[in-house]
């Protein structure tokens, strides 16, 4: 099965019209290939992050050929983060020696790195499946934004609590009571240069001030919003210890996803 989800992959990438791409993946839709949407909903779906940085690349020679179950497991426990370090990086390099080179380059590896190349996004997947194949939507990351008052001017009136708007990076923090946490940029970018941020609430979780999954959502600040921007998204080397998370809101990561909270 996994073989035929790289070829797939490679059938979109050499299509470069919407229409042809949209079209392959309803004809998996009405095929039935849960396979294919199952992975790429590991790679679309912002909540589900593996916490690796590299992947590495399949350089032969192939191996027997890794079937999708196997997959799966690694991708679960790294997503649950059973697997971390040292012990997720000997998982990677076990099922990368078990795959053969095209499904673990042209699969495999680019659900871990959550990117498929291959010029679709879950809006494609969304817009093909909603009617026909419900089972098959790539859930949405959003969250609420702020708008410009002279824009809605009919609903300014009454009584209103008024506060600084603060001019930093929308931060989605997503902790768990086994201390994991998340972070995510407002499209649902994973977020990785605030360590400290996440260790503080880390140790909340830790000391059992966290029962559910919650959501914290609020804005990182540091001395320069400049600076800031250009540390953000950096790779390696990362300055961002004075960065500070204002909160506006908590609510349970179930009320989240459903969109609605009490």
């Amino acid at each position: 099965m996994s073989e035929s989800c790289y070829r797939v992959i490679r059938s979109l990438e050499e299509h470069p019209s919407r229409l042809n791409k949209e079209a392959i993946v309803l004809a998996e839709a009405e095929a039935g290939n849960d396979t294919f949407f199952a992975g790429v909903r590991l790679a679309y779906d912002s909540m589900i992050t593996f916490g690796v940085k590299k992947v590495p690349k399949h350089s032969g020679p192939d191996g027997q050929g890794l079937p999708w179950t196997a997959f799966a497991k690694l991708a679960d426990d790294l997503a649950t983060r059973r697997l971390t370090g040292d012990a997720a990086k000997k998982a990677i390099e076990l099922c990368l020696s078990v795959a053969t080179q095209a499904e673990w380059n042209d699969w495999y590896m680019r659900i871990l790195t959550k990117d498929m190349r291959a010029g679709f996004t879950e809006g494609t997947v969304n817009r093909v499946t909603e009617k026909k194949f419900p089972q098959y939507a790539i859930p949405v990351f959003s969250c609420q934004l702020a708008h410009d008052s002279a824009n809605h001017e009919s609903k300014v009136s009454g009584k209103k609590l008024i506060e600084v708007k603060l001019d930093g990076v929308r931060v989605i923090t997503i902790a768990y009571p086994d201390g994991r946490v998340d972070q995510y940029s407002r499209n649902g970018k994973e977020l990785v240069n605030f360590p400290h941020v996440k260790e503080q609430i880390a140790q909340v979780a830790a000391a059992g001030g966290i029962s559910q999954p919650t959501v914290f959502d609020g804005e990182i600040m540091s001395g320069s919003f400049q600076d800031l921007m250009k540390q953000i998204h950096r790779k390696s080397d990362a300055q961002a210890q004075d960065a500070v998370l204002n909160l506006f809101d908590i609510v349970p990561l179930a009320d989240f996803e459903t969109g609605k909270c009490k």
